[in-house]
């Protein structure tokens, strides 16, 4: 059962991202086919919707919260109602993965940075609703967060040993997470983890990493009049 939720949210991702390339495009043929077809034949994705862990939320998730902030501004309205639907995303995002811990605080510092003019009441009420969602604890967070459980939990993720130094620990973590962003790792191995990643070749598409890639030229190019530094 819990292998077929996966699959069902892995699903719908999937059909997600193609709602949210013809709300972009404005078209109702190729270019959301085409995200739709590359996403499903995209391993990592397709892994992810086979395995019972917490991480196959994760990529709904995101999607979810693109497509609210696509709205958002498409009506050009910010009002505090808008930003609870985003906010909602941001703060179930933050429980769905350990790298999410660091992953949805960063999602919600980019909304100050792209707020502008015009924003902050509905940027507020954004912070706001998300400030609640990481104090919430639910019984399981709880249950897991006791004296052994924690320590258990701390023992097998942290990558603060003893013989090491705090500079080393920070200077580690941040190769960890340059490692985690970069786009040839993960075109040409992908996860580490054997439960998650069958080894020997890459979760994403070299194809995939190319349009991404080329979308962002795009992007800078195109939309440079909208860019937050302008």
């Amino acid at each position: 059962m819990a292998r077929w939720f996966s699959a069902v949210l892995g699903a719908l991702s999937v059909l997600l991202l193609g709602l949210l390339a013809k709300r972009i495009t404005g078209r109702n043929a190729s270019w959301p086919w085409s995200s739709v077809v590359l996403a499903g034949l995209t391993p990592w994705l397709f892994e992810l919707g086979r395995v019972a862990l917490e991480v196959a939320t994760q990529p709904l998730l995101v999607t979810s919260l693109l497509l609210a902030l696509h709205r958002a501004w498409r009506q050009r309205t910010w009002t505090a109602r808008k930003a609870c639907r985003s906010v909602c995303c941001s703060g179930m995002l933050l429980y769905s993965y350990t790298g999410n811990r660091l992953l949805a605080p960063l999602l919600a510092a980019a909304l100050a940075v792209f707020a502008g003019r015009g924003r902050w009441r509905c940027l507020l009420a954004a912070w706001r609703t998300f400030a609640s969602a990481c104090s919430c604890r639910s019984p399981s967070i709880r249950a897991a967060s006791s004296r052994h459980g924690h320590r258990r939990r701390y023992g097998a993720t942290t990558i603060a040993r003893a013989k090491g130094t705090l500079h080393a620990w920070v200077a580690q973590a941040i190769a960890n997470w340059f490692h985690d962003i970069d786009p040839w790792f993960w075109a040409t191995s992908g996860d580490p983890a054997p439960y998650v990643h069958n080894g020997g070749y890459g979760s994403l598409f070299g194809a995939v990493v190319v349009l991404a890639l080329v979308g962002l030229v795009l992007v800078l190019w195109r939309r440079r009049d909208d860019l937050w530094w302008r």
